[in-house]
């Protein structure tokens, strides 16, 4: 949620901004507290899905990507907004995409990708070391 908290912030001081107001926190709180739910439901519902050819992800601006298997090239248990354990997942043309620790079904997901990627596949060795190493980074 704090991720939609930011972006509740930032879309109240740019909405105060373009009308030329300041930005003051009374007044503020409400817009964060209509932006902040609606950002975190967007999120919600943009989940990540397992398909056979590939992954479909959200990307940092909100939009779904289909990611084949054969396009990623790494991943490794990192901290997304340097805050939250996830898997980082690093695509052959250099594109960065996520899975977070929040991600429903997790084990499902590391089967699902062992058998139509292969147990080789970056993401499922990633997979395979708990996500509580990302902290410690």
């Amino acid at each position: 949620m704090f991720p939609a908290a930011i972006a509740g912030v930032a879309s109240a001081k740019l909405v105060f901004w373009l009308m030329d107001l300041p930005f003051a926190w009374p007044a503020t709180l409400l817009l964060m507290a209509v932006i902040a739910p609606l950002a975190g439901l967007a999120c919600l519902l943009q989940p990540v899905q397992a398909e056979r050819t590939g992954l479909r992800l959200s990307s940092a601006s909100g939009l779904r990507r289909s990611v084949a298997w054969n396009e990623i090239s790494a991943s490794q248990p990192a901290k997304q907004y340097g805050l939250m354990p996830a898997y980082r997942l690093t695509l052959t043309d250099g594109r960065v995409f996520w899975i977070p620790r929040a991600t429903r079904r997790m084990p499902q997901l590391y089967d699902w990708i062992c058998r139509h990627a292969g147990v080789e596949h970056p993401l499922a060795c990633a997979m395979r070391l708990p996500l509580y190493l990302a902290e410690a980074h």
